[in-house]
Protein backbone atom coordinates (compact mmCIF):
# COMPACT_ATOMS: atom_id res chain seq x y z
CA UNK A 1 0.00 0.00 0.00
CA UNK A 2 1.03 3.75 -0.74
CA UNK A 3 1.22 5.91 1.83
CA UNK A 4 0.50 9.30 2.60
CA UNK A 5 3.83 10.85 1.74
CA UNK A 6 4.76 9.16 -1.45
CA UNK A 7 0.84 9.74 -2.74
CA UNK A 8 1.70 13.32 -3.10
CA UNK A 9 5.67 12.65 -4.19
CA UNK A 10 5.47 10.22 -6.99
CA UNK A 11 2.28 9.06 -9.37
CA UNK A 12 4.33 6.08 -11.07
CA UNK A 13 3.35 4.43 -7.23
CA UNK A 14 -0.18 4.65 -8.64
CA UNK A 15 0.51 1.13 -10.28
CA UNK A 16 0.56 -0.59 -7.06
CA UNK A 17 -2.87 0.48 -5.91
CA UNK A 18 -4.74 -2.36 -4.95
CA UNK A 19 -8.14 0.08 -3.96
CA UNK A 20 -10.23 2.27 -5.04
CA UNK A 21 -9.48 3.88 -1.32
CA UNK A 22 -6.36 4.93 -2.23
CA UNK A 23 -6.94 6.72 -5.56
CA UNK A 24 -9.92 8.69 -3.44
CA UNK A 25 -6.96 9.53 -1.02
CA UNK A 26 -4.69 10.77 -4.11
CA UNK A 27 -7.18 12.68 -5.76
CA UNK A 28 -7.58 14.63 -2.53
CA UNK A 29 -4.18 15.00 -1.28
CA UNK A 30 -2.90 15.83 -4.62
CA UNK A 31 -5.42 17.31 -6.99
CA UNK A 32 -7.78 18.87 -3.70
CA UNK A 33 -10.71 17.35 -4.30
CA UNK A 34 -13.22 18.33 -1.79
CA UNK A 35 -15.85 15.57 -2.21
CA UNK A 36 -14.98 12.23 -3.89
CA UNK A 37 -16.60 8.67 -3.87
CA UNK A 38 -15.91 6.11 -6.44
CA UNK A 39 -17.37 3.33 -4.79
CA UNK A 40 -18.39 0.50 -6.94
CA UNK A 41 -16.05 1.01 -9.96
CA UNK A 42 -12.36 -1.04 -10.58
CA UNK A 43 -9.21 0.00 -9.31
CA UNK A 44 -7.58 -1.63 -11.96
CA UNK A 45 -9.26 0.42 -14.14
CA UNK A 46 -9.05 3.84 -12.35
CA UNK A 47 -5.44 3.65 -12.24
CA UNK A 48 -4.39 4.70 -15.65
CA UNK A 49 -6.76 7.54 -16.10
CA UNK A 50 -5.69 8.55 -12.90
CA UNK A 51 -2.04 8.74 -13.67
CA UNK A 52 -2.71 10.51 -17.19
CA UNK A 53 -4.88 12.72 -15.27
CA UNK A 54 -2.26 13.49 -12.98
CA UNK A 55 0.33 14.09 -15.62
CA UNK A 56 -1.97 16.73 -17.31
CA UNK A 57 -2.40 18.68 -14.01
CA UNK A 58 1.12 18.51 -13.42
CA UNK A 59 1.90 20.05 -16.67
CA UNK A 60 -0.96 22.88 -15.98
CA UNK A 61 -0.67 23.24 -12.73
CA UNK A 62 -3.90 25.77 -12.45
CA UNK A 63 -6.18 22.88 -12.58
CA UNK A 64 -5.17 22.17 -8.89
CA UNK A 65 -8.67 22.32 -6.68
CA UNK A 66 -10.92 22.82 -10.16
CA UNK A 67 -12.02 19.79 -9.47
CA UNK A 68 -14.03 19.95 -6.66
CA UNK A 69 -16.07 16.63 -6.92
CA UNK A 70 -15.75 12.99 -8.19
CA UNK A 71 -18.27 10.73 -8.09
CA UNK A 72 -20.14 7.68 -9.95
CA UNK A 73 -22.95 7.97 -12.46
CA UNK A 74 -24.63 5.85 -14.75
CA UNK A 75 -25.22 7.96 -17.59
CA UNK A 76 -23.82 5.50 -20.58
CA UNK A 77 -21.12 8.42 -21.13
CA UNK A 78 -17.40 7.18 -20.14
CA UNK A 79 -17.22 10.73 -17.95
CA UNK A 80 -18.92 13.98 -17.90
CA UNK A 81 -18.11 17.34 -16.07
CA UNK A 82 -19.76 20.28 -15.53
CA UNK A 83 -19.08 24.44 -14.44
CA UNK A 84 -19.51 23.37 -10.89
CA UNK A 85 -16.03 20.95 -11.14
CA UNK A 86 -18.07 17.90 -11.30
CA UNK A 87 -16.34 15.41 -12.97
CA UNK A 88 -18.67 12.04 -12.66
CA UNK A 89 -17.37 8.56 -13.75
CA UNK A 90 -19.40 6.01 -15.93
CA UNK A 91 -19.86 2.90 -13.75
CA UNK A 92 -20.36 0.97 -17.22
CA UNK A 93 -16.94 1.26 -18.40
CA UNK A 94 -14.88 1.48 -15.22
CA UNK A 95 -16.87 -1.30 -13.46
CA UNK A 96 -17.66 -4.89 -13.83
CA UNK A 97 -14.71 -6.12 -16.01
CA UNK A 98 -15.92 -3.80 -18.64
CA UNK A 99 -13.09 -1.55 -19.12
CA UNK A 100 -11.35 -3.99 -21.74
CA UNK A 101 -14.76 -4.09 -23.79
CA UNK A 102 -14.82 -0.38 -23.30
CA UNK A 103 -11.14 0.23 -24.29
CA UNK A 104 -11.74 -1.08 -28.03
CA UNK A 105 -15.12 0.50 -27.92
CA UNK A 106 -12.95 3.71 -27.72
CA UNK A 107 -10.07 2.45 -30.06
CA UNK A 108 -12.43 1.20 -33.00
CA UNK A 109 -14.08 5.17 -32.43
CA UNK A 110 -10.36 6.47 -32.66
CA UNK A 111 -10.17 4.49 -36.51
CA UNK A 112 -13.61 6.43 -37.26
CA UNK A 113 -11.79 9.76 -36.27
CA UNK A 114 -14.50 10.14 -33.92
CA UNK A 115 -11.57 10.81 -31.30
CA UNK A 116 -8.00 11.95 -31.57
CA UNK A 117 -5.26 9.62 -33.41
CA UNK A 118 -3.22 8.10 -30.74
CA UNK A 119 -5.43 8.84 -27.85
CA UNK A 120 -7.04 6.08 -25.66
CA UNK A 121 -10.15 5.68 -23.29
CA UNK A 122 -7.75 6.15 -20.50
CA UNK A 123 -7.23 9.77 -21.77
CA UNK A 124 -11.11 10.34 -21.46
CA UNK A 125 -10.11 12.14 -17.89
CA UNK A 126 -7.94 14.59 -19.57
CA UNK A 127 -11.29 15.61 -22.04
CA UNK A 128 -12.72 16.60 -18.96
CA UNK A 129 -10.02 18.41 -17.51
CA UNK A 130 -9.99 20.37 -20.71
CA UNK A 131 -13.65 21.76 -19.69
CA UNK A 132 -12.45 22.54 -16.20
CA UNK A 133 -9.72 24.98 -17.76
CA UNK A 134 -12.73 26.26 -19.34
CA UNK A 135 -14.63 26.67 -16.11
CA UNK A 136 -11.50 27.89 -14.75
CA UNK A 137 -11.57 30.85 -17.24
CA UNK A 138 -15.55 31.22 -17.09
CA UNK A 139 -15.37 31.69 -13.56
CA UNK A 140 -12.39 34.20 -13.83
CA UNK A 141 -13.57 36.99 -16.01
CA UNK A 142 -17.56 36.30 -15.43
CA UNK A 143 -18.80 38.79 -12.79
CA UNK A 144 -21.39 36.44 -11.42
CA UNK A 145 -23.45 33.24 -11.23
CA UNK A 146 -25.68 34.40 -14.55
CA UNK A 147 -23.15 35.71 -16.57
CA UNK A 148 -21.00 32.76 -15.39
CA UNK A 149 -23.70 29.96 -16.91
CA UNK A 150 -24.65 31.72 -19.95
CA UNK A 151 -20.75 32.22 -20.93
CA UNK A 152 -20.37 27.95 -20.14
CA UNK A 153 -23.93 27.15 -21.95
CA UNK A 154 -22.38 29.43 -25.23
CA UNK A 155 -18.71 28.38 -24.70
CA UNK A 156 -17.61 31.87 -24.77
CA UNK A 157 -14.26 31.56 -23.75
CA UNK A 158 -13.87 28.50 -25.50
CA UNK A 159 -14.95 29.89 -29.12
CA UNK A 160 -12.69 32.70 -28.57
CA UNK A 161 -10.03 30.71 -28.18
CA UNK A 162 -10.45 28.47 -30.79
CA UNK A 163 -11.80 31.57 -33.41
CA UNK A 164 -8.11 32.74 -32.98
CA UNK A 165 -6.04 29.49 -33.30
CA UNK A 166 -8.57 29.02 -36.56
CA UNK A 167 -7.01 32.19 -37.82
CA UNK A 168 -3.38 31.47 -36.50
CA UNK A 169 -2.59 28.15 -37.77
CA UNK A 170 -1.46 26.80 -40.67
CA UNK A 171 -1.97 22.84 -41.26
CA UNK A 172 0.02 20.91 -42.75
CA UNK A 173 -1.15 18.58 -45.49
CA UNK A 174 -1.65 15.48 -43.24
CA UNK A 175 -3.84 17.32 -40.76
CA UNK A 176 -5.83 18.83 -43.94
CA UNK A 177 -5.73 15.10 -45.10
CA UNK A 178 -6.84 13.73 -42.16
CA UNK A 179 -9.65 16.53 -41.60
CA UNK A 180 -11.23 15.88 -44.96
CA UNK A 181 -11.32 12.13 -44.43
CA UNK A 182 -13.09 12.82 -41.03
CA UNK A 183 -15.72 15.18 -42.69
CA UNK A 184 -16.44 13.54 -45.59
CA UNK A 185 -15.87 9.29 -45.19
CA UNK A 186 -17.09 8.86 -48.65
CA UNK A 187 -13.62 10.26 -50.20
CA UNK A 188 -11.53 9.01 -47.31
CA UNK A 189 -9.73 6.70 -49.65
CA UNK A 190 -7.79 9.51 -51.40
CA UNK A 191 -4.60 10.56 -51.80
CA UNK A 192 -3.38 12.71 -49.47
CA UNK A 193 -2.39 15.10 -52.65
CA UNK A 194 -5.96 14.72 -53.98
CA UNK A 195 -7.65 15.31 -50.65
CA UNK A 196 -5.37 18.55 -50.26
CA UNK A 197 -6.34 19.29 -53.97
CA UNK A 198 -10.12 19.13 -52.89
CA UNK A 199 -9.48 21.12 -49.37
CA UNK A 200 -7.89 24.16 -51.37
CA UNK A 201 -10.71 24.39 -53.92
CA UNK A 202 -13.01 24.41 -50.95
CA UNK A 203 -14.57 27.79 -49.02
CA UNK A 204 -13.46 29.23 -45.77
CA UNK A 205 -16.42 28.32 -43.90
CA UNK A 206 -16.18 24.49 -45.03
CA UNK A 207 -12.07 24.60 -44.89
CA UNK A 208 -12.90 26.30 -41.42
CA UNK A 209 -14.89 23.10 -40.04
CA UNK A 210 -12.29 20.64 -41.96
CA UNK A 211 -9.48 22.10 -40.24
CA UNK A 212 -11.72 20.94 -36.68
CA UNK A 213 -12.24 17.86 -38.30
CA UNK A 214 -8.61 17.59 -38.23
CA UNK A 215 -8.49 16.98 -34.63
CA UNK A 216 -11.62 14.83 -34.28
CA UNK A 217 -15.40 14.41 -35.19
CA UNK A 218 -15.97 14.73 -31.84
CA UNK A 219 -14.37 17.98 -31.59
CA UNK A 220 -17.21 19.53 -34.42
CA UNK A 221 -19.89 19.10 -31.51
CA UNK A 222 -18.87 23.17 -30.29
CA UNK A 223 -16.31 25.04 -29.02
CA UNK A 224 -16.16 23.46 -25.56
CA UNK A 225 -15.75 20.23 -27.05
CA UNK A 226 -13.02 21.08 -29.56
CA UNK A 227 -10.82 23.17 -26.82
CA UNK A 228 -11.52 19.77 -24.62
CA UNK A 229 -10.91 17.47 -27.51
CA UNK A 230 -7.50 19.31 -28.14
CA UNK A 231 -6.47 19.40 -24.71
CA UNK A 232 -6.39 15.58 -24.40
CA UNK A 233 -4.72 15.34 -27.84
CA UNK A 234 -2.12 17.88 -26.73
CA UNK A 235 -1.42 15.69 -23.23
CA UNK A 236 -1.76 12.31 -25.12
CA UNK A 237 0.56 13.24 -28.09
CA UNK A 238 3.10 16.21 -27.61
CA UNK A 239 4.49 17.14 -30.78
CA UNK A 240 2.75 14.68 -32.91
CA UNK A 241 -0.96 16.03 -31.92
CA UNK A 242 -3.08 18.07 -34.45
CA UNK A 243 -1.81 20.98 -35.58
CA UNK A 244 -4.98 22.97 -34.72
CA UNK A 245 -4.98 21.39 -31.29
CA UNK A 246 -1.29 22.46 -30.62
CA UNK A 247 -2.83 25.70 -31.86
CA UNK A 248 -5.70 26.42 -29.55
CA UNK A 249 -3.70 25.27 -26.61
CA UNK A 250 -0.75 28.11 -27.61
CA UNK A 251 -4.11 30.45 -28.10
CA UNK A 252 -5.09 29.25 -24.80
CA UNK A 253 -1.65 29.95 -22.95
CA UNK A 254 -1.83 33.85 -24.43
CA UNK A 255 -5.38 34.16 -23.39
CA UNK A 256 -4.94 33.46 -20.12
CA UNK A 257 -1.78 35.96 -20.12
CA UNK A 258 -3.81 39.13 -21.28
CA UNK A 259 -6.02 38.08 -18.04
CA UNK A 260 -3.36 38.25 -15.83
CA UNK A 261 -2.47 41.67 -17.37
CA UNK A 262 -5.71 42.84 -16.94
CA UNK A 263 -6.53 41.42 -13.04
CA UNK A 264 -4.70 42.86 -10.41
CA UNK A 265 -5.96 40.22 -7.94
CA UNK A 266 -6.84 36.68 -7.60
CA UNK A 267 -10.10 36.12 -9.01
CA UNK A 268 -12.72 33.62 -7.05
CA UNK A 269 -13.18 30.13 -8.58
CA UNK A 270 -16.24 29.26 -6.81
Amino acid sequence: MITRSNIITDIKNTNTIAAIHDLEKFAKIKWGVEDIDLTGLDANAMQGTFAVMDRAIERYPELRGTVKSLKVTAMFETMTANLHGSLRFDSTDYANGNFEIAKQGYANYVELGIYPTGTALEDAGVHELGHMLEARLVKERESDWTLQKVAWEKCKHARRILDSALKRVNLNERDIAKGVRNAFPMIAQGSDDVLVGFYRGLSADVRRGIDIHSISKYATANASESFAEAFKDVVANGDNASGLSKAIMREYENYRREESLTCPCPCPLS
